[in-house]
């Protein structure tokens, strides 16, 4: 992802450990429209409570679209990747020109 030599117009990034946050605050910072799909309540979910407030508060600040707590039912890919998430109980959709799968080596993504 580091290598590209263009900047993504979009990506959905499926994670919130540290290289899924790193990689969506980096894309975001060079002008790419972020979307960050986590299943837990918070991003980094390792990390102490009072820090996660701040880093999740950063990144909505920062233009990210943070979607915490949030089960990934499927993803697809047409014209553009499409990713199918249930929030709050509603579901939606998020598309994205790229999408990256930072979710870790023992967990898979819905076809």
């Amino acid at each position: 992802m580091l290598d590209l030599d263009f900047i993504p117009k979009s990506v959905i990034v499926l994670g919130g450990g540290i290289v899924a946050c790193e990689l969506a605050q980096f894309l975001n910072r060079i002008g790419t429209r972020t979307t960050l799909v986590q299943r837990s309540r918070n991003i980094l979910p390792r990390s102490f409570r009072r820090r996660l407030d701040v880093v999740q508060k950063a990144f909505v600040d920062e233009g990210i679209e943070l979607f915490a707590g949030t089960k990934i039912q499927a993803s697809n890919k047409r014209a553009q990747y499409n990713a199918h998430v249930l929030h709050d109980g509603k579901p939606s959709t998020r598309r994205a020109a790229h999408l990256f799968n930072a979710l870790g080596a023992s967990r898979t993504l819905p076809a």
